[in-house]
C-alpha cells in the first residue's frame, strides 16, 4: 500500500501533458478526466470508501505540486467485486456541477 502510494508522485508527471506540468502560471490548462485503478487486496473490506481516499488525496496533491494553479474534483469512485476499485477525479474542470452532470442537453433525433 505504502509502496503504491509513494509511485504516485512519480507517475503522474510522466503521464500528462506538458501544459499540465509547466509552471508557467500564463500558459493555458488543459481539462481532463482522471482514472484511478486500486487494487482491492490493498483496501480494507469493511470499508473501501475511506481505505480508497489516501490514493485520491496523493493524487491530487501531486497534481498541484506539479503546477499549483491545477484544480483537482472528485467525481466517483466505484467499488467492484474482484480484483480492482475505482476513483474518478477531473483536473481543470472547475464548471462540473453534479446535480447537472447527467442531464440529456443534447437531443438525437430517431
Amino acid at each position: 500500500r505504502t509502496h503504491i502510494l509513494h509511485q504516485i508522485s512519480t507517475i503522474i508527471p510522466s503521464t500528462l501533458p506538458p501544459e499540465l506540468t509547466n509552471t508557467d502560471t500564463n500558459t493555458r490548462t488543459s481539462t481532463i478526466r482522471i482514472l484511478g485503478d486500486i487494487p482491492n487486496s490493498i483496501l480494507n473490506p469493511t470499508d473501501y470508501l475511506s481505505s480508497m481516499y489516501p490514493f485520491m488525496s496523493e493524487t491530487s496533491k501531486s497534481l498541484q505540486q506539479l503546477r499549483p494553479n491545477n484544480q483537482t474534483l472528485f467525481i466517483a469512485a466505484k467499488i467492484c467485486r474482484g480484483k480492482h476499485s475505482y476513483f474518478l477525479l477531473d483536473l481543470n474542470n472547475t464548471s462540473y456541477d453534479y446535480d447537472t452532470a447527467h442531464d440529456c442537453k443534447t437531443l438525437i433525433p430517431v
